[in-house]
């Protein structure tokens, strides 16, 4: 697949992204996650191992079902949903014209069925349960806490870009 400058906006206008887990952002970088679970803690916390240009995925694309979408503040929205994998979710924001400021992708999270916003914070909720938590300007500080149901299998921390 041959990928052209501006595809991950590109790809967003049209409900689809990168399938890439990590942050996707309109300037064609995605920013690659670790995640870690400290011992004892129901939370995993994010930190960027690695940032990538779009260019540089091999895989294919991801089709995009939005679920849920909120007003966010400074005329922002936020919205969350799935895509065409059952295990796979995804979080978005855009600004007042609509225009993708970034988007979360992960294949393991499972889809994400409500979000909302607190303050400078985006939170959204997996059909897992588990609340997925970024920072409004800052996406790539996430902090996964575990829902009712749980979350992913313990094997999806660490180093997601390998999944």
């Amino acid at each position: 697949m041959k990928i052209t400058e501006g595809v991950v906006a590109t790809l967003a206008r049209d409900h689809q992204c990168l399938s890439q887990n990590g942050l996707h952002y309109p300037n064609d970088t995605i920013a690659l996650l670790r995640f870690d679970r400290p011992t004892g803690q129901d939370c995993v916390t994010a930190s960027v191992k690695n940032t990538i240009a779009a260019s540089q995925v091999t895989a294919g694309r991801e089709n995009l079902f939005p679920l849920h979408t909120v007003a966010a503040s400074d005329r922002r929205s936020v919205s969350c949903g799935e895509s065409g994998w059952g295990s796979a979710g995804f979080v978005a924001m855009r600004n007042h014209q609509e225009e993708l400021l970034w988007i979360a992708f992960f294949d393991f999270s499972n889809p994400f069925d409500r979000v909302e916003e607190q303050g400078r914070l985006v939170i959204a909720r997996s059909t897992f349960g588990a609340i997925w938590t970024f920072d409004h300007d800052a996406p790539t500080r996430v902090v996964v806490t575990r829902g009712e149901v749980g979350w992913p299998a313990d094997q999806f921390w660490g180093d997601i870009a390998a999944h």
